[in-house]
């Protein structure tokens, strides 16, 4: 790159010795006498010298811009067929792009990703289609890295799956309880409020977007937590990531009463770094993608519990 650049400085600088010696020559016809030869001669040679520099230069820009739309356009062949010379595969071009617009071209990455669940009972005792309700509360942890030179806004997303018994008559729905901390920091109600609107809901889910300003390089530590209090004594709960992250550790808390089953939403199995009656601490070491995560479910065990026991 710096030979090209010094072999275009070198070529524009004898481009402009021309036009210099084109000035010259004009300015040395005005020495001579008008309507001689020699006064026509110097004349003529240095207008041609001044045109030819015109010419040089028209052409020089032209010829320019087709080398630089040239070179961008063999980069961006090189760059998509990368996979291609590497590995010898041929991606197909939807592949590329995904991976062009949701990981190359990311401005933030995140990093040190923990996720708590809690089961509880519920208590009292709260019934819902003829069987006992559980408490799930979630503390998501992570740091988010600003990878550019400049100042970002980062778009803090945080969502959670709406009741569907809302829509079965009788059925008393609690909205789920949110809270958002950045660098520990609760923000107010009205900030709650304006993420709300931020980010429209969907029919399946409530969906939030507080936006965080992150200095060049710098980083925001955000903590999301739910408390969802419909959940059935047997169900099923997914966390999913939505943006690309370094790796994932979990854990899930639960009561004895319960047998819980957990499984990777990933390329990559769980680790299970720790398992007993009461508790589960998974990671997956991976890096995830975006809507990667984990998916855990809980049944009563099988000996039945008064508390645990659906008719209880």
């Amino acid at each position: 790159m710096w030979s090209f650049l010094l072999a275009a400085w070198n070529a524009l600088r004898s481009y402009y010795v021309i036009l210099l010696v084109g000035i010259i020559f004009v300015a040395r016809a005005e020495h001579y006498p008008e309507n001689t030869l020699s006064h026509h001669l110097a004349r003529d040679i240095g207008i041609s010298f001044v045109v030819a520099f015109v010419i040089i230069i028209t052409i020089e820009r032209s010829q320019r811009k087709e080398l630089n739309e040239f070179i961008h356009k063999s980069m961006s062949q090189t760059h998509t067929h990368l996979f291609q010379t590497i590995f010898g595969v041929e991606f197909p071009q939807r592949v590329w792009d995904f991976i062009r617009d949701r990981i190359m071209r990311e401005t933030f990455f995140r990093v040190d990703t923990n996720v708590v669940y809690t089961i509880k009972l519920s208590d009292p005792a709260v019934t819902k289609f003829g069987m006992r309700t559980v408490v799930l509360e979630t503390e998501t942890n992570q740091t988010v890295k600003n990878l550019t030179g400049r100042e970002l806004i980062y778009p803090a997303r945080y969502f959670v799956e709406k009741d569907p018994s809302a829509e079965v008559g009788g059925v008393a729905v609690t909205t789920p309880t949110i809270n958002l901390f950045v660098n520990d920091d609760p923000i107010t109600p009205a900030q709650h409020q304006s993420a709300d609107d931020k980010w429209e809901d969907t029919p399946d889910f409530h969906r939030h977007q507080h936006n965080v300003t992150i200095a060049a390089r710098g980083e925001a530590k955000i903590k999301i937590v739910n408390i969802i209090s419909s959940k059935l004594v047997a169900d099923t709960e997914v966390w999913r990531s939505l943006y690309s992250c370094d790796g994932l550790r979990f854990i899930i808390k639960f009561p004895n009463t319960l047998r819980v089953g957990v499984d990777a939403m990933h390329a990559d199995e769980i680790e299970i770094l720790h398992r007993s009656d009461t508790l589960i601490s998974c990671r997956i070491k991976a890096p995830l993608l975006p809507h990667n995560g984990f998916m855990f479910w809980w049944t009563p065990c099988n000996h039945q519990d008064p508390a645990t026991d659906p008719a209880a």
